[in-house]
């Protein structure tokens, strides 16, 4: 059973939950992106991508569907994301799923103060071990999020 956990006044959206357990558990996605609704009320669901790296891709791969994911990113507004982070470790193939508060320095602070407001509880609520805080692609690309991962 999916139970909408609610934050400063704004609430998750039960599809959030079901979509991260059908990246986390299924494999189904690449990543998630999730947005505020338009009133500012929910967490919702804005896109998803069924495209995954995998462990058997080279580092390029892993690297180009990273910049995929990246791009898909809006340059002007905030968002949630979940990504599936595949990288190596002496050899060895490891994953963990990421999650990546995108605040654009462009957006606007009516989107930024809920956004952040709310970031800490979807978090828990996802149980997402590994935060990267992104305004800038510079700050999410691929090796810069590699070195927050505890090796």
């Amino acid at each position: 059973i999916v139970i909408a956990v609610k934050m400063a006044g704004i609430e998750i959206d039960p599809a959030c939950m079901k979509e991260f357990d059908e990246l986390m558990l299924k494999k189904a996605y690449g990543w998630i992106v999730m947005r505020l609704s338009d009133n500012k009320k929910r967490v919702i669901v804005d896109k998803t991508e069924t495209e995954r790296a995998t462990d058997s891709g080279s580092l390029a791969d892993l690297a180009a569907n990273f910049q995929r994911f990246i791009a898909a990113l809006p340059a002007q507004e905030c968002r949630y994301a979940a990504y599936d982070f595949f990288y190596e470790v002496e050899g060895t193939s490891r994953k963990k799923i990421v999650f990546i508060n995108w605040a654009p320095e462009t957006a606007k602070t009516s989107q930024k103060v809920p956004q952040a407001a709310t970031k800490e509880s979807l978090m828990r609520s996802l149980n997402v071990q590994v935060e990267v805080q992104a305004s800038d692609p510079s700050e999410i690309d691929y090796n810069t999020v590699l070195e927050k991962i505890p090796q």
